[in-house]
Parts: structure tokens; C-alpha cells; sequence
């Protein structure tokens, strides 16, 4: 028998009407039709907050014979302007988590970060232009205090919004638009040094090049208050503070979260880059802009490659395997770029590609074992262990061209990306003997993440 009853899709048939826009159900109505095009303003507003940062971190890489040219500076006195960013996040990082996830929250933090970062760069500038070191390395170090909170900062607001199908992607697309802010002051930066030179030659044009930068770091400030306002409209109730960890509670972390933080810091072009430059000029004859140009080539395959790796490892998981890939690679490129004269374009591609499956892989995956209301510090924790990376690489990297010339560097750099073999190869036994989330294909993995998410 037919069931003539009225169906709710019935052409003839009235929809409901909307409920009053005072009303709770109305807001919920209007997210349901509207949240792609906020969490697609959400991710565009991810991405600007740390742009000011990234294309400022490496302006003394982009000018490096002209820091030690117009400044007199030698190598390890410009490697201390990178020294001078992370020794004061070895810990502050640590503690920039918990002050996040237990005081501040990410918008608050979002905000008054980006605007030391802003503070930062200007006394950076202002102690290049009168040509005082200690004054230089004050504002390095404030701009990496805001800079590296920043960065916890952005994680928080990736996992919050976006955990799920599709995490490694959007992970990957951000740090795109970051190594696209880096690969910008690679090429632009040199030029507006050259221009402003012209009428302004010596120390003055270093310190007005960096003043100019300063205005993509307010740029970001603006964008860190739109998304801390989006971020109240749409989640008011997410990640309170008063609800947040304890310090008792990092003895309860993942082993893995210590084990990534290790890892994550062995495998990155940053090293590399930040004195590349000279090397680049004496061993392949490069100069100029053609030589910065080549230096930026790891921060453009990072662009290009994190997002289609963050798409592949989406799909595919086996998240540890990818880490293997990537040291391998690293440890490769390397030992290719010490000891032939293969063409430095194909080595440095491969030092980029390490690193976009790096961050495709690594920083998502600390998500898989971490709850909500930890991943402030749990980012914190991994910031801290890259600034230590960042310390050690620069200091001793000087060290070593000073006194020992670049091939030394590069097998310097070549121990890294092997400890970090080993360290990945502990990450998989520990995981195996867990029921093995972080190297499960992604089909596998869809079960154990909604399970998970319960449990949160």
C-alpha cells in the first residue's frame, strides 16, 4: 500500500521558517550554512600570523656578506643574531605553552605575540642603523620570544579548527605561505638593501631595510585581531583556561611528543640557509642576487611541497615511515653537497623536499596523542627543542667555518640527520609496541581518532 502521507521534500510542501536571529538556534542555522567560508577565513588569518615573523627571521641571512661587510661582523658574531633568537626560547617556549593553554588563551596570545614580534624587529633595526651589536641582539632576541610563541600559537589554531581529514593538508598549506614569506625576504630583501645604498650606504642602509620590514610584521598583528575576534564568534567556549594542564601533568605527555620534539629539529634546511650563502658564492661562484636566489631554493620546494605531502600523508598515513624518508633525504643531499660538485640546485631541492615531509608528517602527528587542552604545550615543548637545535647549529656552525671551513659544516650537519635516523627508528619501536596509531594507514586510523576524540 502507498503511503500518501506529505514528505518533507514535497515541492508543495512549506520548509520551516527560520528561527528569530536573537535566538541560539538561529546562530547554529547560520554556522551550518557559513562555516566553510569561516574556516576558510580562519585558515587565511593562520597563515598571516606568523608571515611578519618568517620574512623577517631570515633577514640577516639574505645580507650576510653585507652584515659582515658594513657592520664588520665576523662569522660567529653574525651567527650570535641567530644564537640571540633562540636561547631565550629554550625556555620560554616551554613556559609560552603553558601560559597559553593555563592564562592567556591562543587569541589573547595571538595578539600581544605578534606585537613583541613587531617591537622586536624595530629594535633589531635600530640597533643595525647605529651599528651596535648588543643592541641588534636585544631585539633578535625579543623578535624570537614573540616569534616562536607565535608559532605554538598557530599550531593551537590548526589543531582546534581543523583536526580531522585533511589535518597534514592544512598543515602543509601554512607552511607554505611561511617558507613563500621566507623565499619574499630571500629575493626582495637584497634589492631593497640595494636600493635604499644608494643614498643611504653602510650601516644606515642595513637598518633602514629592516625598519621597512617591520610594516609586514604590523600586517600580521592585524591579522592575529581579526582571528582572535572570528575565534570568539564562533568558538567562545573552546579551550578555557581555567580547565587547562597543570605542570604536574607533563610527566603524563606521550613519550612520543619527547621523541618528536628531538626529531623535528635534526631535519630542517633553517641550518643550512642561515649560512649558506657564503658557501654558495665560494664553492659554485654565485654572487649577488643569483646566490641569495639559490640559498631561497629549500624554502621554495617547502612551499610548493608540504601542502601535496601534507595531501599524500592524508591519505596514505604511515606518518613514521615518511620521517625515515625524510633523514634519508636530508643525510643524502648533504653528503652530495660536500663531497661532489653535483649542480647546488639539485642538492638544495633535496634539502627542501626533506623538509616539506618533515613538516607534513611530524607536527600533525604529536596531535594523534595529545589531548585539546595540552596542545599549547605540547607545541611549546617542541619549539623549545628546535630553539635548542637552532643554537647549537648556529654557535658551533660558526665555529666550525671560522676555524675548520664549510666541508667540516656539512659533515657537522651530515651526524644530525643521522642521530635523527636513530631516533626515528626508537619513535617506531615504541609505537609498534603501542598498538601503532602513528605509522597506521589512514583508513586504519579513522576508527582509533574517533574513539579518540570521545575520550577527550
Amino acid at each position: 500500500m502507498l503511503d500518501d502521507s506529505p514528505s518533507e521534500h514535497d515541492p508543495l510542501i512549506a520548509p520551516p521558517p527560520l528561527p528569530s536571529p536573537d535566538t541560539v538556534e538561529y546562530r547554529q542555522h547560520s554556522f551550518h550554512w557559513t562555516e566553510f567560508r569561516i574556516r576558510l577565513l580562519v585558515f587565511f588569518m593562520v597563515c598571516c600570523i606568523t608571515v611578519g615573523n618568517y620574512f623577517c627571521y631570515d633577514n640577516p641571512a639574505a645580507l650576510q656578506d653585507r652584515f659582515r661587510a658594513d657592520l664588520r661582523l665576523s662569522t660567529v658574531q653574525f651567527s650570535l643574531l641567530y644564537s640571540c633568537y633562540s636561547w631565550p626560547n629554550i625556555v620560554f617556549c616551554f613556559l609560552c605553552g603553558l601560559l597559553v593553554d593555563r592564562l592567556l588563551g591562543v587569541r589573547f596570545g595571538g595578539v600581544l605575540f605578534t606585537l613583541v614580534v613587531v617591537m622586536g624587529q624595530m629594535a633589531f633595526a635600530m640597533g643595525a642603523w647605529i651599528n651596535s651589536l648588543t643592541m641588534m641582539c636585544v631585539g633578535r632576541a625579543l623578535f624570537g620570544i614573540g616569534s616562536e610563541s607565535l608559532i605554538i600559537i598557530q599550531n593551537a589554531y590548526i589543531a582546534r579548527w581543523f583536526r580531522g581529514r585533511g589535518f597534514h593538508v592544512v598543515s602543509g598549506l601554512v607552511s607554505t605561505v611561511s617558507c613563500l614569506a621566507s623565499t619574499l625576504n630571500m629575493t626582495l630583501i637584497r634589492r631593497i638593501y640595494n636600493t635604499v645604498d644608494r643614498y643611504q650606504p653602510g650601516p644606515a642602509a642595513i637598518g633602514i631595510t629592516l625598519l621597512l620590514s617591520v610594516t609586514v610584521c604590523f600586517l600580521s598583528f592585524l591579522a592575529a585581531l581579526l582571528l582572535a575576534y572570528i575565534d570568539l564568534r564562533n568558538q567562545p567556549n573552546v579551550l578555557s583556561p581555567a580547565q587547562s594542564v597543570q605542570l604536574r601533568d607533563l610527566k603524563q605527555l606521550h613519550p612520543s611528543v619527547w621523541l618528536a620534539s628531538l626529531i623535528s629539529p635534526l631535519v630542517t634546511s633553517g641550518p643550512f640557509v642561515a649560512l649558506g650563502l657564503v658557501f654558495l658564492m665560494s664553492k659554485y661562484d654565485l654572487h649577488g642576487d643569483r646566490a641569495s636566489t639559490t640559498n631561497s631554493i629549500p624554502y621554495i620546494v617547502v612551499g610548493i611541497g608540504s601542502p601535496l605531502f601534507g595531501l599524500i600523508i592524508d591519505y596514505s598515513g604511515r606518518n613514521i615511515t615518511w620521517l625515515f624518508v625524510s633523514a634519508l633525504l636530508l643525510l643524502a643531499s648533504f653528503c652530495t653537497l660536500a663531497f661532489t660538485f653535483v649542480s647546488p640546485y639539485i642538492c638544495l631541492i633535496g634539502i627542501g623536499l626533506a623538509s616539506s615531509i618533515m613538516n607534513a608528517s611530524i607536527w600533525p602527528m604529536v596531535a594523534l596523542v595529545s589531548p585539546n587542552e595540552q596542545l599549547a604545550t605540547v607545541y611549546g615543548i617542541m619549539e623549545a627543542f628546535q630553539n635548542v637545535a637552532t643554537v647549537v647549529f648556529s654557535t658551533v656552525g660558526g665555529v666550525i667555518v671560522d676555524h675548520f671551513g664549510y666541508l667540516m659544516l656539512l659533515c657537522f650537519y651530515q651526524i644530525g640527520s643521522m642521530l635523527a635516523l636513530f631516533l626515528i627508528w626508537i619513535l617506531f619501536v615504541l609505537n609498534s609496541r603501542e598498538g601503532g596509531i602513528l605509522n597506521m594507514t589512514a583508513s586504519q586510523r579513522a576508527s582509533v581518532d574517533t574513539r579518540f576524540s570521545k575520550v577527550e
